[in-house]
């Protein structure tokens, strides 16, 4: 169990480095095909969209920085509940700022692959 929840960690730790990277191609080792994505700013279906949407901000705002903090893991056999604290900072070319802090929560299962998300949520708890 201990090596499922480091596993999971990792997963989301991964997604937050890609996004802040720019390295959307690799975003299939963090999402399953199928994940479904429900975030105050819209809802994604499927790892194609999750992806095209992750470029679109990326062109508003080239520099982002996620920050997470508080993991909570759940683990029930080959699925798995996340909480966490998450802090985003979004910076436009200009200079101007779009910074969030929310509390997400992501399902996880494990596949041949390894743990991929397959669900998450966003709540928005403040922004400036």
């Amino acid at each position: 169990m201990t090596n499922d929840r480091v596993a999971v960690a990792t997963v989301i730790t991964r997604l937050y480095r890609l996004l802040d990277e720019q390295r959307f191609d690799e975003l299939g080792s963090v999402y399953a095909d199928d994940a479904v994505l429900e975030f105050p700013r819209g809802e994604m279906r499927g790892l194609a969209a999750i992806t095209a949407k992750a470029r679109e901000r990326a062109q508003q705002y080239p520099r982002m920085q996620h920050l997470n903090t508080d993991v909570e893991i759940e683990l029930d056999g080959d699925a798995a509940r996340v909480r966490s604290n998450h802090l985003a900072f979004h910076v436009e070319e200009s200079g101007a700022r779009f910074d969030a802090g929310l509390v997400h929560h992501f399902e996880a299962a494990r596949t041949p692959n390894g743990w991929r998300l397959t669900r998450g949520t966003g709540n928005l708890i403040w922004s400036s």
